[in-house]
């Protein structure tokens, strides 16, 4: 049985914090089996499956959307090895910032 302090600062850390089950499992030494019963317990949210939304442009992507806005895009996608419908995302993106 685990103290229910323990419990508190695993769901805690679930939520605020970027880490993975795993991840908190082995911060905390438990399992993540049992992260996993605790949220469902607790009746949290699960997260969505995916990479997380980035706030800022890499270097890379952000040089992409400077040279689409002066060459076209199937040049700057040649240069960087894209196609030019991912220069296009890219740009929809990324072309404001």
């Amino acid at each position: 049985m685990y103290p229910k302090k323990l419990r508190q600062t695993v769901l805690s850390d679930y939520q605020t914090c970027e880490n993975t089950i795993p991840q908190l499992a082995k911060k905390h030494h438990i399992s993540r089996y049992t992260i996993m019963a605790w949220r469902r317990k607790a009746a949290l949210l699960r997260r969505t499956r995916g990479q997380r939304r980035q706030a800022q442009p890499s270097p890379r992507t952000r040089r992409i959307a400077d040279l689409a806005k002066i060459y076209k895009y199937e040049v700057v996608g040649e240069m960087f090895g894209i196609t030019k419908q991912a220069v296009c995302r890219i740009v929809k993106r990324w072309g404001h910032v």
